[in-house]
């Protein structure tokens, strides 16, 4: 008695065995429906006994049912003689809609722990167990939402956006502020693609009933801006062609928060945007440790620190990295084994051990890479071998308005290989055969849109250009050190700098220096491009960097021109006079 019907007891053994595991379909088979609960007088005991297990099976049903009634994944047929074939049919028809929805199921944890589960339990995926940091973003969302001032205003629904690379902890922080939400229904709606977004919210308004059934989309915003208070989730609203404000609900009570990597969804709300960047160093590394099970010691720290750093503190990187780590006991030479195995630790991906996170770290970067037009790509591919985060507009704007074809020293020897990369670059930056910042803008705009890049700004409105160091490091994969895209930075570099010897170019000189030391390119500068580089960094007092560039100068113009040539003599004087300098900074530095 009692388990006539098991739905009850299969759910908590389905718990048991499966942790937080999803159903999106449950699907009861009865024996019949008894009418009168009374017993009749002329039953024997088995009649009785048939009758009170049906009684006890209804119950059960009935209980469900009042649990799951609204989340739309509850079905029960039952056996009879008198069924209703058009009732029946109905019911198929809703089982096997509800196994080609593609949406989310509920949590077995939330089904077994509540008297009755709202619509407020649907879809939404878990947030991580160490969650970390963000207390100035989820401060900023709590002001802006549920603030006194904010909620007496009245008004508007109330909109905030968060944008970043992915695998920056957006939905996360989505999930830990709908968890802190006070009581009021949460739909948290898969925004990927319009197709997707629509499905979600048919899925809203026909789970709560067989009279729902036929509503579209639009009646589910419409009933949503009819509740007296609710908080919308649109994730991973990144495609820009979604026009994603006709599907917000308009309401005095209601509250949106949005997720994206398109970084241009902020023009919507400005005000109300957030930039959801890496974690700090700290966060980085507590959460490396945390999660893979090592004490904060200062020696774990230090090296939990040198691994987040490598990362470039990105959640998804280090989580990923935590849950190899957890499997290895590596700590130690995770590092180490990172950078010699980069790109397979990078492709890993283990939902088992990185609660909540789809995805590895390629995935991410490639399904946003693949998004971009092939000029994009290429322009992308050529930026990640700059320094990652200082690449300065006006270096790319100069050189384009040389047409990538100046040399600042009048040398009275060319190599061909210039010309052939300053017509590259043109046709790359330049297609229209002149340098246009609105057409340059258009490539950029797209890199923007997912992320892959930034927009930063410096004293007097400066522009540069920012790339996560993970984007960076997986586009390099690819890119053997005598690539193309190699020669062509070293063109665009040289092409912008002035020869002068009054320092009036120092400071944009300055910005070029960290794109030529943090790329290995001396092996493939040409005489012009040494001459250039040896004079930028002399001029910045780079002694020991330039006196290599101009080696390389002298031995190319030996071997080219002889040694009596005056480009060759040029360059003795020119290796001599940085040779003296380094000499005497040697001295001064050695000095007591």
């Amino acid at each position: 008695m009692g388990y006539a019907n098991p739905v009850k007891q299969l759910l908590k053994e389905a718990h048991l065995h499966f942790g937080e595991a999803e159903v999106g379909t449950l699907l009861s088979l009865g024996t019949g429906k008894i009418e009168n609960s009374k017993p009749i007088d002329t039953e024997n005991r088995m009649q009785a006994m048939a009758r009170q297990v049906t009684l006890d099976a209804q119950r059960s049903h009935e209980e469900v049912y009042e649990r799951l009634k609204e989340t739309g994944i509850y079905f029960r047929l039952n056996e009879s003689a008198h069924m209703d074939e058009g009732a029946v049919s109905d019911t198929i028809d809703e089982v096997v809609r509800s196994f080609q929805v593609d949406s989310h199921g509920i949590s077995l944890k939330d089904i077994n722990s509540v008297a009755k589960v709202e619509m407020s339990f649907k879809p939404r995926p878990s947030l991580t167990r160490n969650f970390v940091g963000r207390d100035d973003i989820l401060d900023k969302l709590y002001e802006m939402h549920f603030s006194s001032e904010r909620s007496s205003q009245g008004g508007s629904t109330l909109m905030s956006i968060l944008t970043g690379l992915g695998g920056s902890g957006k939905t996360q922080i989505a999930l830990k502020f709908a968890l802190e939400h006070p009581a009021a229904p949460v739909y948290f709606l898969d925004a990927r693609s319009q197709e997707r977004l629509e499905t979600e919210l048919e899925t809203i308004i026909r789970s709560r009933g067989s009279a729902y059934r036929s509503r579209t989309h639009q009646d589910a915003i419409d009933w949503i801006a009819g509740q007296e208070r609710w908080l919308l989730i649109f994730d991973n609203a990144d495609d820009p062609s979604l026009r994603l404000f006709d599907y917000i609900p308009n309401s005095s009570g209601g509250h949106v928060l949005i997720t994206s990597r398109n970084d241009l969804v902020r023009v919507q709300a400005p005000e109300n945007s957030h930039k959801v960047d890496s974690l700090s160093l700290g966060d980085a590394s507590h959460l490396l440790l945390v999660s893979s099970g090592y004490t904060a010691s200062p020696d774990n720290l230090t090296k939990a620190k040198e691994i987040a750093r490598e990362l470039g503190c990105l959640p998804l990187a280090v989580a990923h990295a935590a849950g190899y780590i957890t499997i290895h006991r590596c700590l130690d030479t995770y590092l180490h084994l990172y950078r010699q195995r980069r790109r397979e630790l990078l492709s890993r991906s283990d939902p088992n051990v990185v609660q909540g996170r789809e995805g590895s770290v390629s995935t991410t970067i490639q399904l946003s890479f693949e998004r971009l037009s092939t000029q994009a790509r290429y322009l992308l591919q050529l930026f990640s071998l700059f320094h990652a985060t200082s690449i300065s507009h006006s270096i790319i704007e100069k050189a384009a308005l040389r047409n990538f074809a100046f040399t600042p020293f009048a040398l009275q020897v060319q190599d061909p290989s210039e010309e052939e990369h300053a017509s590259a670059l043109m046709a790359l930056i330049c297609p229209s055969g002149a340098w246009s910042e609105f057409d340059f803008n258009e490539m950029i705009q797209q890199c923007l849109q997912y992320s892959l890049l930034q927009i930063i700004t410096g004293d007097g409105a400066t522009k540069y250009y920012t790339i996560h160091v993970l984007v960076q490091s997986w586009l390099r994969l690819d890119l053997p050190q005598d690539h193309l895209f190699q020669r062509l930075l070293i063109r665009i570099l040289a092409c912008g700098i002035t020869a002068d010897d009054n320092y009036e170019n120092l400071i944009f000189h300055r910005s070029i220096i960290p794109h030529i030391e943090g790329a290995v390119v001396t092996l493939n500068t040409t005489i012009a491009d040494s001459f250039a580089f040896g004079f930028v960094l002399e001029e910045a007092r780079h002694s020991l960097p330039a006196v290599q560039y101009l080696e390389r100068a002298l031995v190319l113009c030996t071997d080219a021109l002889g040694d009596t040539h005056p480009d060759t003599i040029s360059a003795m004087g020119r290796l001599a006079a940085s040779l003296d300098s380094w000499t005497k900074e040697t001295l001064w530095r050695g000095a007591p």
